[in-house]
């Protein structure tokens, strides 16, 4: 029996948009195929999806308000080993 310790590679957010007036916005990056994938704002989650099988993922954020988020994201292996987060995203909702 081989014991998985290893954790995922450092997911990345693809997303580059840094100012935008959609309250939910999507999230796109890319993370180790098949792991689940958890959206941070601030260490706090605030979504989640499983990457596809090519790594690739999406997550629509439930409403957030007008302000400044700093969003980072996590990959969490089958045996529930978790990657370092990812590079931060700096994202201003203003739905003004």
């Amino acid at each position: 029996m081989t014991v998985d310790a290893t954790a995922p590679a450092q997911p990345a957010i693809t997303t580059t948009t840094t100012l935008t007036s959609d309250a939910t916005p999507t999230i796109e990056g890319t993370a180790e195929a098949g792991s689940t994938v958890t959206l941070l704002s601030g260490g706090v989650a605030i979504g989640t999806t499983t990457a596809n099988g090519d790594g690739q993922f999406s997550i629509t954020t439930s409403t957030l308000a007008d302000s400044n988020y700093v969003l980072t994201v996590t990959a969490t292996d089958a045996a529930g080993n978790i990657s370092a987060a990812s590079s931060a995203l700096n994202l201003t909702v203003d739905t003004t």
